[in-house]
This record gives structure tokens, sequence and C-alpha cells, in this order.
């Protein structure tokens, strides 16, 4: 009987800046990568009259014109691109040949650029995602999950749902989504993760190429969500306890004095 060799798999982190980590699993037997960029942001953070925020701008980041023209180049080599937003996360994934790495690299990195979208495409998507609560509405299984969710966790974040209330999104502007991708996808801590068959030191200088952060700094008193622990990241990644020292140490002068947007709910 013939045993076939396991092609070995090395793991790596490495934090790229105070904002980015990088967590590689580099497998020789692939083809293919598969990327995903997380951001420790989701509705159980969303405050009072903003519930569906951050499912909004994760719709509304595909509308930039540039990730937009992205997203059909990596489609049309044969990859495949995709993002959801969870109670504690978002995430934009993309899988692609390893020799389209570049492209990957580049479509993920426009997520996190300043935001630019008209008037006419932000009510447009709104109204994608009205439509789309309906939907769920209609869903036996949904509205079960949904009432779940309500009784177990009420009074806390995660008692709402992730595509939020209808009146809510119909009062969220364009400044409240703008002013949240500002702070939370350009200046906010995020994980690139990067798996499958590629060159380490190529891939890095990509990363460093693509991914670099504007110096702006952010009123975050000004933003309408609430306070997210940055330490929980690792949890919902479910990666190894050698993160927790990173994430705990990274950049934490950015949320340690962001205890006072929580009383960006009252106003």
């Amino acid at each position: 009987m013939s045993s076939k060799k396991v092609p070995p798999v090395t793991f790596s982190k490495k934090w790229q800046s105070p904002e980015l980590c990088l967590v590689t699993e580099k497998s020789q037997g692939a083809r293919s990568v598969v990327l995903g960029l997380w951001l420790p942001i989701g509705s159980r953070f969303e405050a009072p009259g903003f519930m569906g925020l951050f499912h909004l701008i994760e719709h509304i980041v595909f509308k930039n014109s540039k990730t937009l023209k992205l997203v059909k180049n990596i489609e049309s080599v044969g990859g495949d691109v995709n993002a959801f937003t969870a109670h504690e996360n978002t995430c934009f994934h993309v899988t692609v040949l390893q020799e389209d790495l570049p492209l990957a690299i580049e479509f993920l990195s426009s997520i996190v650029r300043p935001l630019k979208i008209s008037d006419k495409d932000f009510l447009k998507e709104k109204d994608v995602i009205l439509q789309e609560i309906k939907s769920h509405r209609d869903d036996v299984e949904d509205e079960v999950h949904r009432f779940f969710m309500k009784k177990t966790f009420h009074g806390s974040g995660l008692s709402h749902s992730i595509s939020g209330e209808e009146e809510d999104v119909l009062g969220i502007s364009i400044s409240d989504v703008k002013k949240a991708h500002k702070y939370y996808y350009e200046k906010g801590v995020k994980l690139l993760s990067v798996t499958g068959s590629f060159d380490q030191n190529k891939l890095e200088k990509l990363v460093s190429l693509f991914f670099k952060n504007p110096k702006k700094n952010i009123n975050r008193t000004q933003l309408k969500t609430q306070k997210i622990n940055k330490k929980s990241f690792r949890y919902y990644l479910n990666l190894t306890s050698e993160l927790t020292p990173s994430f705990s140490n990274s950049n934490s002068n950015s949320n340690s004095n962001s205890n006072s947007n929580s009383n960006s709910n009252s106003n």
C-alpha cells in the first residue's frame, strides 16, 4: 500500500504596519491562493439608530470605481470575489491562481482606500439592503434565527440582525458611511490572511506596496458606533494564541482613547 507524501505547510505572521497584520499559511501542493481581509467590526458594535451600518458599508465599497474595475479583472481571469458581514467581524475574500496574486492584493487594498461614491449609487445600494431585509422576513429559517438572537441576547449588540432595521438604514447618511469607513477601514486594525502557493518575500513586498496607510487623524467621537475591543479579534478568526501579544500591543492607542465613543450613542 503506497502512501503519498503530504506537501509541507508553513505558518507565519507579521505586522506589516501598526494597523495591518499579515498571517500566511503556505502550501507547496497548491496552485491557487485564497486571501481574506478581516476587520473586527460587525453588527454587535453598532449604536442604536444605526443598526445595519457595517453591512451597508460592506455593500457600498464595491461601488468604488477602482474596486469595481478590479473585481471585473479578477473574474475575467477565473478568480472569485465575495464578502460578508457578521455580528463581530467583516471579511472580504478572493481566490485566484498564484500568478494573479498581485491583482488580488490590489483589490483588497482598494477596499481600505478613501470611499468615493455618488449620491445616486449610495441611494441605490440602500434600496438593495432594504429589499434584502424584506426578503429575510419571508424566510422562515431567518425569522426563527432572528427571534432566537433577539430573545437570547436581549440588551446586547448581538440581539439585532446584521442587515439592521428598515428605519435605521433609511436614516443612515452618506456622511455617516464615509466617517465610519474612514476610521475603521482606512485607519482601523485589520488582518490579511493568505493561504496557498506563493513566495513569502514577494507577498510581503506586494502588501507593503499596496497597503500604504494614510496619515490622517480621525475624530472617533463623530462616529455612530460602540467601542470595539481589538484583543478579541483573534477570537473571531480562531487563530493561535501567538496572536495575543501582537493584538494587545498593536496600535492600542487608537482604541485606548476611544472609550468616549460609547457616548456617541446618546447623540
